[in-house]
């Protein structure tokens, strides 16, 4: 799913992918400062390793938070792609990530989580993980990582980063805003450069 989203869906000249897994811990895979080509972003996420053990969502926010910071300009638009099969669950010195809403809103970063999988519904992953969004827009649900489960989460992903764009595919139009996208979970956080 994020090779057919970074490859086909989010415009290479205005948009910088960055891309963070979370375990116990959270693991920068691909960095807003790597190569933006789109097959060096899609070498990073064939290279990742899947971890078993928490879903520490918390470490993987934190994450996506720390390289706004360190590799963006305050004013560039931000927003985070959370990708996630689990409630949050995590070492017992780690936070909910709800603790992390005055930092996302500080820095004007739009989060999007996309909930996966019937352990996140009957663990409660929706009610846990709402507290990070602006808008109940922002929260959607597949069956699976399956390809047709996850086909309606790329138009909702195009549409609330491109409103203007209606969630159709992206043709680097020169009006487009530029974004900064933090993927996590898995995390993209995306970055747009301003128009």
């Amino acid at each position: 799913y994020l090779n057919d989203l970074v490859q086909n869906h989010l415009p290479e000249a205005n948009t910088r992918v960055s891309i963070i897994s979370f375990y116990d811990t959270a693991d920068t895979v691909h960095r807003f400062s790597d190569s933006q080509n789109r097959d060096d972003i899609s070498a990073s996420i064939d290279s990742m390793i899947w971890y078993g053990g928490f879903t520490n969502t918390s470490s993987g926010v934190q994450a996506a938070i720390d390289l706004f910071d360190a590799e963006s300009a305050p004013d560039t638009e931000k927003a985070i792609l959370l990708l996630t099969h689990n409630k949050p669950t995590r070492p017992i010195y780690n936070p909910s990530p709800c603790g992390l809403i005055p930092d996302i809103f500080q820095r004007s970063i739009t989060t999007l989580v996309a909930g996966v999988g019937d352990r996140y519904l009957t663990l409660g992953g929706e009610a846990e993980l709402n507290c990070l969004v602006q808008s109940s827009d922002h929260m959607t649900h597949a069956a699976s990582y399956e390809a047709d489960d996850m086909a309606p989460v790329t138009p909702w992903v195009t549409s609330n980063l491109y409103p203007q764009q209606g969630g159709q595919t992206i043709s680097e139009p020169a009006t487009l805003p530029a974004v900064l996208i933090g993927l996590v979970g898995l995390i993209a956080a995306i970055r747009q450069r301003r128009a």
